[in-house]
């Protein structure tokens, strides 16, 4: 088992957790890019490869870049995230916690630590009090 989890997709992710401090669009004005390599060393991978063929390719390992391999993609278009230059693999902090996601297509798909749910309660209020403290969280513990 991976130390991190996934957690929300930013089009998914809580309101009140978006532009709070340490929220989601900190998280992101902070990130570092890592490679594919360090990323699946993080995360839970046999989601994360459930998720690389809900996307439409066929795998994320570097065999699938080799235009020999016998399931390469044939029409040229990448089979692997790692032929895909479009795609970023990123490390950062969620409200002081190190977090890893990967955007495609201008999305975030963000993976936590294993274990925690981000929450309103997670927000240091000294910072900034611009967020929403009442607003709910649908499914989410506060």
């Amino acid at each position: 088992m991976s130390d991190h989890q996934f957690f929300s997709d930013c089009v998914g992710w809580p309101k009140p957790l978006v532009s709070c401090p340490g929220g989601l669009c900190d998280c992101v004005d902070a990130e570092d890019e890592i490679t594919i390599e360090r990323f699946m060393e993080e995360v839970d991978l046999e989601h994360f490869i459930e998720m690389t063929h809900m996307l439409g390719y066929t795998g994320p390992t570097p065999a699938f870049n080799d235009p020999d391999h016998p399931q390469h993609n044939p029409d040229g278009l990448p089979s692997s995230m790692t032929e895909d230059w479009h795609v970023e693999f990123c490390k950062s902090e969620l409200f002081g916690r190190q977090v890893f996601y990967f955007k495609h297509s201008g999305i975030e798909h963000v993976y936590v630590p294993s274990g925690w749910t981000p929450s309103v309660g997670d927000i240091d209020w000294t910072i900034d009090d611009d967020c929403d403290a009442d607003a709910e969280l649908p499914g989410l513990a506060i």
